[in-house]
C-alpha cells in the first residue's frame, strides 16, 4: 500500500475534466490511498474514498479580512464543510471566463501571493496523511506552481509530474504583450518544478521529444485509457437523421470549426439529406459563439454528466472531435491529447476530426487512420457530403476508431505504467 498527495487546481468531480481524466488513471488501484489538495470551489464527486483539503481565493480573502477564518480546510464525503459557488458567484465567475483577459488571472495570482496558503491548517492535513509519494499534475500558474514546490519541499517525499499541454515551449503565436511577459515569468518556474520531480508523464509522443530534449529527462507517456478487451459495440444502422455529436469546451477557436461543420451539415438539409450536430458543452457562450451557433443543423444540448456521455455517444453517427486553426490556437494545443477521443473511440463511432496538421491529436489520428481527419474548412462539405452518400462507412471507421483505442490506450497498459512508476519512485519497489 502507498499513499499518494496529488494537488490540483479543480476539484476531483467526474463531472470535470480534471476529475474525469484522474479518476480513469487511478480507478482499479486497489492498493494506492490517495489524498488531494484542491484550489477552487467545489465539492468532490468521485468513486474514490480519499481524503480531501481545499483552499479557495474566497477563504484566503476572509482569512485575510479576519484571521478566525481558516484559509483552507479539510472536506469531508458528501462534500460537508466544503466552499461552493452560489447562483451570483457562479454568474460573475462565467461571465470572467468569457472574458479570458489576462488581468483576471493576476488579480487571482495576488491573492494567492499574499494570502496564507501555506496554512498550519494544510501542515496538518499533509502530516496526518503522511504521503509516500507526490503525483503532481503540472499547471500555468504561478500559484499552483509555487504551492507544489512547497509540498515537494515541505515533505521531503519524490515527485512524479505530469503535464498535459505545452507550458514551456515559445511555439505559441500572441500578440498580447501581455501573454509573454505572463509565459516568460512563469517559465522558469515552471523549470525548477519539473526538475523537482523524479519522473515525468506527458500524454504525446509530440510533448515527450521536444520536453526530452529541453530538459534532459526520459518523459513516459500517459493516456486517458479504457477497456478494450471485449467486442466493439458498433452501431448496426445509420441512416437519416445522421447524427454528428461533440461533446467538451469549445475554446481555442474550436467552436468556429464546429460552425464551418454546422454551416457543411445546413447545406446538406437544404439538399434533402438531414443531418444535424448535436453540441454538448459546460462552456458559457460568448456572443461570437451564439451566433455562431446559429444555423439549422446545430442543436444546443447543454452539458452532459460523465454518467450521461457513453450513452449521448451511443445514439451519434459519428463523433466529432474539432481544434481551432488558427497559429494562436494551434500553438495552445499543438501537444495536448484530449480525453474525449478514447472515450469516442471506445464507444467504436466514426471520428470526424477537424483541426491543423502538426498538432499532436491530428496527427496521432492520421497516423493511425483512426478518423477521417479534415485539415481545411473548406473541405467539410465534401467530405461530410462522402459519408452520408455511403453510410457503410459510418461502421468502418468506427471500427478503425475502436482498434486505435486497443493499440494505444488499453487500461491496463496505462494503469500498470503509472502503478509501477509510483511504486518505483516511492522505494516501496512493485507490488
Amino acid at each position: 500500500m502507498i499513499k499518494v498527495l496529488i494537488l490540483s487546481n479543480t476539484v476531483w468531480d467526474n463531472s470535470n475534466s480534471f476529475g474525469s481524466t484522474f479518476s480513469n488513471f487511478f480507478e482499479g488501484m486497489d492498493d494506492v490511498r490517495i489524498a488531494n489538495i484542491y484550489c477552487r470551489s467545489g465539492s468532490p464527486n468521485n468513486g474514490f474514498d480519499m481524503r480531501c483539503f481545499q483552499i479557495t481565493e474566497k477563504s484566503l480573502l476572509k482569512n485575510l479580512r479576519n484571521g478566525n477564518c481558516p484559509p483552507g480546510r479539510e472536506v469531508y464525503k458528501r462534500g460537508e464543510g466544503s466552499d461552493v459557488m452560489n447562483a451570483a458567484e457562479q454568474k460573475r465567475y462565467d461571465s470572467i471566463r468569457k472574458t479570458r483577459l489576462m488581468v483576471f488571472h493576476w488579480v487571482q495570482e495576488l491573492i494567492w501571493l499574499i494570502g496564507r496558503d501555506k496554512s498550519d491548517e494544510l501542515k496538518r492535513f499533509i502530516d496526518d496523511f503522511d504521503p509516500d509519494v507526490i503525483f503532481q499534475p503540472i499547471y500555468n500558474s504561478f500559484h499552483l506552481t509555487r504551492l507544489a514546490r512547497f509540498i515537494i519541499g515541505y515533505t521531503g517525499k519524490p515527485a512524479v509530474g505530469f503535464i498535459g499541454d505545452d507550458l514551456y515551449t515559445l511555439k505559441r503565436f500572441n500578440l498580447s504583450p501581455l501573454f509573454w511577459i505572463d509565459r516568460l515569468l512563469k517559465r522558469p518556474k515552471l523549470k525548477k518544478l519539473i526538475k523537482a520531480c523524479e519522473s515525468v508523464f506527458v500524454m504525446t509522443g509530440l510533448q515527450k521529444r521536444e520536453y526530452d530534449g529541453i530538459f534532459g529527462i526520459n518523459c513516459g507517456i500517459l493516456t486517458k485509457s479504457a477497456d478494450f478487451s471485449g467486442e466493439p459495440g458498433l452501431k448496426t444502422a445509420h441512416e437519416p437523421p445522421f447524427v454528428f455529436t461533440y461533446t467538451g469546451n469549445i475554446y481555442t477557436g474550436r467552436y468556429k470549426a464546429l460552425s464551418a461543420l454546422g454551416r457543411a451539415l445546413s447545406r446538406l438539409k437544404e439538399k434533402g439529406i438531414d443531418c444535424e450536430l448535436r453540441i454538448y458543452t459546460l462552456d458559457p457562450l460568448t456572443r461570437s459563439a451564439e451566433k455562431a451557433f446559429a444555423l439549422p443543423a446545430i442543436k444546443l444540448m447543454g452539458g452532459a454528466s460523465s454518467q450521461e456521455i457513453p450513452a449521448v455517444q451511443a445514439e451519434a453517427d459519428a463523433l466529432v472531435f474539432a481544434d481551432g486553426n488558427t497559429l494562436k490556437s494551434m500553438g495552445a494545443v499543438r501537444h495536448s491529447f484530449s480525453t474525449k477521443l478514447v472515450d469516442y473511440m471506445k464507444a467504436a463511432r466514426c471520428i470526424v476530426a477537424i483541426g491543423p496538421e502538426g498538432i499532436a491529436p491530428i496527427d496521432h489520428l492520421m497516423e493511425n487512420g483512426a478518423a477521417i481527419v479534415i485539415t481545411d474548412l473548406n473541405d467539410i462539405l465534401p467530405a461530410v457530403e462522402r459519408l452520408v452518400s455511403s453510410p457503410e462507412s459510418f461502421g468502418e471507421y468506427g471500427m478503425r476508431a475502436w482498434e486505435c483505442g486497443r493499440k494505444n490506450h488499453s487500461k491496463s497498459v496505462m494503469r500498470k505504467r503509472l502503478h509501477d512508476e509510483l511504486y518505483r519512485v516511492s522505494g516501496k519497489g512493485m507490488q
